[in-house]
């Protein structure tokens, strides 16, 4: 392991320490919430939002299509940043991004810390890519990095 993940896994491993039962209650609520939706989100924009001056009939102005996730989805993102499981890593260069992304089963017996790590990367990722929670949710990965962690506190804290 290398250093900077033996760090990560400091950082996480007191993150899990720190989370109250309500914290965590309300994480598998949210969670179980989702089980019941099967649209994560709504899309907006992808409008022409105006005409530039440019060119003798102008340009276009596009806004960018951008997701609209539901309250459950909202809620979810919010527990995970209460229970404090949004840890600073190299989340782009992480190889598990890609091996979990692969193999999404293959996170259920993974180190717990992995599943933090696989959060930290759906959420993070959103800010670069917009809709890639929604990919998380209809792959089901971001529901089975939460699903290694309720293994977690419920048979290994």
């Amino acid at each position: 392991m290398a250093s900077d993940d033996a760090s990560t896994d400091a950082k996480i491993h007191a993150a899990l320490a720190q989370a109250r039962d309500e914290e965590w209650k309300a994480l598998w609520n949210a969670v179980d919430a989702l089980a019941e939706e099967t649209t994560f989100a709504t899309w907006r924009g992808g409008d022409v939002i105006e005409t530039s001056p440019i060119g003798d009939d102008g340009q276009a102005v596009w806004q960018m299509p951008y997701p609209v996730y539901s309250r459950s989805v909202e809620e979810l993102r919010a527990c995970i940043g209460r229970l404090g499981l949004v840890v600073p890593f190299d989340w782009m260069n992480w190889e598990g991004l890609r091996r979990y992304a692969e193999d999404s089963a293959a996170l259920l017996s993974a180190p717990v810390a992995d599943a933090v790590r696989m959060l930290t990367s759906i959420l993070r990722s959103e800010r670069f890519s917009d809709g890639s929670i929604e990919g998380a949710l209809e792959s089901g990965l971001l529901q089975t990095a939460v699903a290694r962690l309720r293994r977690w506190y419920e048979e290994e804290r």
